[in-house]
């Protein structure tokens, strides 16, 4: 896992200890710096989606 995935999947789990939701793509948008196809890409080689 490289530290963009590790990162991502890091915002998820602490959204979800925190708030008890998930974030949505414009939130991780903000957050990363990512576009949404990259984020897609991203969630969904760490198995999320």
């Amino acid at each position: 896992m490289n530290d963009i995935e590790r990162k991502v999947k890091q915002i998820i789990q602490n959204l979800q200890i925190t708030k008890g939701r998930n974030p949505t793509i414009e939130e991780l948008m903000q957050w990363t710096g990512r576009s949404k196809k990259d984020l897609l890409e991203i969630l969904k080689s760490i198995g999320f989606r």
